[in-house]
């Protein structure tokens, strides 16, 4: 035990980096006697913490705790193969672990994180650059524990192949980021929605091979579904949309199509019909969408709280209108490009209450007035004219 430091009295059982702010003259040293001695502790949370840094803090802190459980790795520490390594042998209890943006890490450490850690349910492994189809092989040996993989943007996976046996060998699957992985085809897709069922969570943005039939299976057979995102997939037309609106889709909370130019508005409009439920719907640059769309989701989606409109150059004032008065609890609102709105837009949306962010750039009919005016009433919105 360090000089001057007594081992701590009581249960500690979280700690976040606001807590280790809040003490003054916190140390690594005073954080990894905390975590040494307290043993109690299931989630370790640094992210708001100033002055800590990766391969020290995960080799003495967390590699010496070993009822740790849950693990999310700023951005800013450096944590490499052999620092994981060693968290992986010593806290085999570990179930959550975000590596998010960690391209120093490599398929070394992912072989010894699925031999070790057998109770892992939820991996993030977006933008690991350095993690190839081999790492991802090593993965699959979680197998049916598995809930929660993120491996959108990690370009070393290369092969549609491994993505497809993934869904062989991790059935229980309920969110999967395939997003910006270009090697996946419609067939993988097409597998996946037959053999995880379960899926609520689906990101394909920019899978740029998936089509209208892998879209079908996938609302065929994933009956939980609560989130697609199938932004700048851009061979999917209509038959994708009519798929979603082929029964009520009491579930579906979040869709994102933007960038899909194949897509009529009058598919659009079915759709929205179908998903009472509708949080969050992402049409940037689907410039077929119309003021038709928009009142049929001010109609049947009272729910909604993201509406990204960016690019869309066909609606106007009276749509905007109508989805401020039946849309209460709007929050983030994308207009941007939208050359037909005026400051009637702003007036309206100045009465939405939870609104937080609007963006109205390059909106060539507003005037500065209505822009101020808009400030005025709501100061504290982000707002980007």
């Amino acid at each position: 035990m360090s000089p001057g430091l007594s081992q701590p009295q009581g249960v500690l059982q979280f700690l976040d980096g606001e807590g280790v702010a809040a003490i003054t003259n916190a140390s690594r040293q005073w954080v990894e006697h905390v975590v040494i001695f307290t043993g109690a502790l299931r989630e370790l949370d640094l992210s708001s913490a100033k002055g800590f840094a990766g391969d020290a803090l995960a080799g003495s802190v967390v590699c010496k705790h070993l009822f740790c459980e849950n693990l999310d790795t700023p951005c800013r520490w450096k944590i490499h193969d052999g620092a994981l390594t060693g968290l992986a042998a010593r806290c085999p209890g570990l179930r959550r672990l975000s590596l998010r943006g960690r391209g120093e890490v490599g398929d070394k450490a992912l072989r010894t994180l699925a031999a070790c850690c057998r109770e892992l349910t939820h991996l993030d492994l977006r933008q690991c650059g350095s993690i190839s189809d081999a790492g991802l092989h090593a993965i699959m040996a979680a197998g049916p524990k598995l809930l929660h993989l993120d491996i959108g943007a990690c370009e070393g996976i290369r092969c549609d192949d491994t993505v497809r046996l993934l869904a062989e060998r991790c059935p229980n699957l309920r969110h999967l980021a395939l997003d910006r992985c270009r090697c996946v085809t419609d067939i993988t897709i097409q597998h996946i929605a037959g053999k995880c069922g379960a899926l609520r969570f689906l990101d394909l943005r920019e899978c740029c091979k998936v089509m209208d039939t892998s879209v079908c299976a996938v609302f065929e057979s994933c009956t939980s579904l609560e989130h697609i995102d199938l932004s700048d997939c851009h061979c999917i037309s209509d038959a994708s949309i009519f798929a979603v609106a082929c029964r009520d889709r009491e579930l579906l909370t979040h869709v994102g199509l933007s960038g899909c130019h194949r897509i009529s508005d009058g598919a659009l409009k079915v759709m929205v019909e179908r998903t009472p439920n509708l949080k969050s719907l992402r049409l940037g640059g689907c410039m077929c969408v119309t003021d038709v769309t928009l009142r049929a989701l001010a109609d049947c989606c009272p729910r909604l709280t993201e509406l990204q409109l960016d690019r869309c150059c066909r609606i106007s004032d009276s749509s905007i209108i109508a989805i401020c008065r039946s849309c209460h609890i709007l929050e983030s609102v994308g207009l941007m490009s939208c050359s037909l709105l005026t400051d009637a837009t702003l007036d309206a949306l100045s009465r939405c209450v939870h609104l937080r962010m609007l963006n109205v750039l390059l909106c060539c009919r507003m005037t500065n007035g209505g822009a101020e005016a808009f400030m005025k009433a709501k100061h504290a919105v982000r707002f980007v004219h």
